[in-house]
């Protein structure tokens, strides 16, 4: 890797079934293959959801580490 990453980003939410569901929706890969974890836990790669982001028509100062 040429450059430095930060990849994992923590969110607490009440539904993450929802929040997976509304991700996938938009084209995000969301595994669920974490067994008893998938009611509480998701991994979702953060460069994914930038260059979805770009792709909508954000603008990047800084990728991946907008937040728009």
């Amino acid at each position: 890797m040429s450059q430095p990453r930060i990849d994992p980003i923590n969110i607490v939410m009440r539904r993450v079934d929802a929040a997976a569901d509304f991700l996938s929706g938009l084209g995000i890969d969301v595994p669920r293959d974490r067994g008893a974890w998938d009611a509480i836990h998701r991994n979702v790669p953060a460069h994914e959801l930038h260059e979805l982001a770009v792709s909508l028509g954000g603008v990047s100062l800084k990728a991946p580490y907008d937040t728009f």
